[in-house]
């Protein structure tokens, strides 16, 4: 014969006492029995290495984000009055998995690189592609990273967005823009061309947005703007340009806005666009120290509140 409780059935293999040692037992403690909770936890892994995460008693998934580092800018040089600008490095890529099946006490490998791939346990299920470095003294620029990972759960957000080209042919040539990190639901911003265009906005979801051009002939670019680990926000903002001013990609979802451009001097002190964001390249009259690209990062999160589990790209993301 089957158990009753107030306002059900359960089965005739359930406890015949409820936790507070009564016969009668409330929905919330039948839930409770059937789908237990599990306490929230997360772990971020932001500098390079590699790393043995365990999965802690009673957690049997997690949900896991990965964010590429962005690619360094290009140096600019002066090849016998040849004046050549650096181009941007491209954004990192982003990518994120749900509800992937783990055993308590068991370890899994985290590798956060920013020469390479970072990723969780394997590229084949989930990591994020490094931005491409811009070229030194060329009008290539660097290409956006991209999210990797076979599993038909995991969810690419967008790739980088690709640096600008650096200006080339007259004296002081300037840099191109970095470009933005990916986002949650999008690509990351392009980086604006030097002595031509701005930096442009990451896509909706959070993609940083792209670094500015050189605003006039002697300006390094500026660094794209990164994202943040804590899930899908704001998108952002294009760097901005001008005759005497070159403004660092915006940041999106929390992460950190990329650094303005130099006048003719050492880009590399620039604010790095964190996490992921492109770094802009160097003025021919410059250090030759390009600016830097934002770095990596992975990060598990698992729990259930409310019988509703963990997931990217915004559900219980924050730090709980």
């Amino acid at each position: 014969m089957s158990k009753r409780y107030k306002g059900g059935v359960i089965s005739a293999t359930a406890p015949s006492t409820n936790p507070a040692g009564t016969g009668v037992w409330t929905v919330s403690q039948l839930m409770q029995q059937t789908f237990p909770e599990i306490p929230n936890g997360q772990q971020a892994y932001t500098t390079a290495g590699t790393y043995s995460w365990v999965a802690p008693t009673g957690v049997t998934a997690v949900s896991v984000l990965v964010v590429g580092a962005g690619g360094t800018g290009g140096g600019g040089v002066d090849f016998a009055c040849d004046y050549r600008g650096g181009g941007g490095g491209g954004g990192g890529g982003l990518a994120y998995l749900n509800n992937y099946a783990v055993t308590p006490s068991n370890s899994y490998t985290v590798v956060v690189s920013t020469t390479g791939n970072s990723y969780f346990v394997s590229t084949s299920v989930v990591g994020a592609e490094k931005g491409g470095n811009g070229n030194t003294g060329s009008t290539v620029a660097g290409g956006g990273g991209t999210g990797l990972g076979a599993s038909s759960t995991k969810y690419t957000g967008g790739s980088g967005g690709t640096g600008a080209q650096g200006e080339s042919g007259n004296a002081d040539a300037g840099g191109g823009g970095g470009g933005g990190a990916a986002g949650y639901l999008g690509n990351g911003g392009k980086g604006g061309n030097a002595r031509d265009t701005a930096g442009v906005a990451g896509a909706t979801g959070g993609g940083g947005g792209g670094g500015a051009a050189a605003g006039d002939n002697q300006y390094a670019g500026a660094n794209g703007g990164g994202v943040g680990l804590l899930g899908a926000g704001t998108t952002g903002a294009g760097g901005t340009r001008s005759s005497n001013f070159v403004g660092g990609g915006g940041a999106g979802s929390g992460g950190t806005a990329g650094g303005n451009g130099v006048d003719g001097m050492n880009q590399q002190s620039a604010t790095r666009g964190t996490y992921g964001g492109g770094g802009g390249g160097t003025t021919s009259n410059g250090s030759n120290n390009p600016g830097l690209g934002g770095l990596s990062a992975v990060r598990i999160i698992y729990g259930t509140t409310g019988g509703i589990t963990r997931a990217f790209p915004s559900t219980n993301t924050g730090d709980l």
